[in-house]
């Protein structure tokens, strides 16, 4: 995979109207920071969500990051509303609600519009094929998100970045991938491009098999994660998923899975992630999207994948009536 970093344009502001589907930490950080760059975002929520259904803006606090604290109030409407369609639309929601979500926004795409899927889990975008366009973009994002309620976003760790890149061969792949690249570099944030979406995700889902589930079981920040007695199981969870991905057809045997992982436990150290943060809410986790996913695709290719069938079976049987008891200090 060939990485870059993005080349000049004159417009560093994405053409509207540009959306953001889902206000959890990564869909209200993103919508935060293009509101305050005059970005023309529209904040697009689950219709029965935790919002009141009049409620036509949503006030987002972020603390941290390079942008430092700031405030923005986005415009909101929900998924289902009629509108004109979307040049750009970000799906944040978790890889559970995506099937949903690609029925209640399909009245707002056409073939003008890009789909842009910075989350978790593979095969993201299979939900919204045929649904009016083939313009889709990974955006895949590492930084330290921490949701602290409803309205308040926390950037935490020192590093992160976004790698953009198409899926498929769609005619204006390339440019849109750059457009992109660049408009969110505007934004101040660490971002690259890269030639193909999938290779990007299968990257992703390997160091997200291990230190996700891993670190939720054991109730810690992403830091700690090295240092703890499960980092051998998350490296071995990881190692699978690169068994599987190189399977597949992915070339990626020069991938050292055990070093990424201490990397990205550095660059996000006093993060919890995304599915310790599900656990602490108490709602149903990503770990079938990503650990099931592995397992699935494993048995497929007759590559065995305990780690992460028992990581998804730990995860999958804690629920709120049954609280997380495990930590380290």
């Amino acid at each position: 995979m060939d990485s870059t970093r993005p080349l000049p344009t004159d417009s560093l502001v994405l053409e509207g109207p540009v959306g953001v589907v889902g206000a959890g930490s990564v869909g209200g950080w993103l919508a935060a920071q293009m509101q305050k760059a005059g970005w023309p975002v529209t904040l697009l929520r689950k219709p029965g969500g935790v919002e009141p259904v009049e409620e036509t803006s949503k006030k987002i606090h972020v603390h941290g990051g390079a942008a430092g604290d700031f405030s923005a109030e986005v415009p909101s409407v929900e998924t289902d509303q009629a509108g004109p369609a979307f040049r750009w639309l970000f799906i944040t929601v978790k890889a559970g609600d995506l099937q949903t979500v690609a029925k209640q926004i399909q009245g707002r795409i056409d073939a003008k519009t890009t789909l842009v899927f910075p989350g978790n889990g593979l095969d993201l975008w299979s939900h919204f094929e045929g649904c009016g366009t083939d313009r889709f973009l990974i955006a895949a994002t590492t930084y330290g998100l921490y949701r602290e309620n409803s309205g308040e976003i926390s950037v935490r760790g020192a590093g992160g970045e976004i790698t953009v890149a198409p899926v498929g061969r769609f005619e204006e792949r390339l440019l849109l991938a750059n457009q992109l690249t660049n408009a969110i570099a505007s934004l101040g944030l660490t971002v690259l491009t890269a030639d193909e979406g999938s290779e990007v995700i299968w990257k992703k889902s390997i160091l997200s098999a291990g230190l996700n589930p891993v670190c939720a079981l054991l109730g810690i920040e992403n830091g700690q994660l090295p240092g703890s007695a499960g980092f051998s199981l998350a490296n071995t969870a990881s190692e699978e998923a690169l068994s599987v991905a190189i399977a597949e057809g992915f070339d990626l045997p020069q991938m050292k899975v055990d070093q990424a992982l201490v990397e990205l436990c550095e660059k996000t150290a006093t993060n919890r992630c995304s599915m310790l943060q599900d656990l602490d809410s108490g709602v149903d986790t990503e770990v079938n999207a990503i650990n099931g996913a592995i397992v699935r695709r494993g048995q497929e290719l007759k590559i065995p994948t305990p780690a992460n069938r028992l990581l998804l079976e730990l995860v999958s049987g804690l629920t709120t009536k049954t609280p997380l008891k495990m930590t380290v200090n």
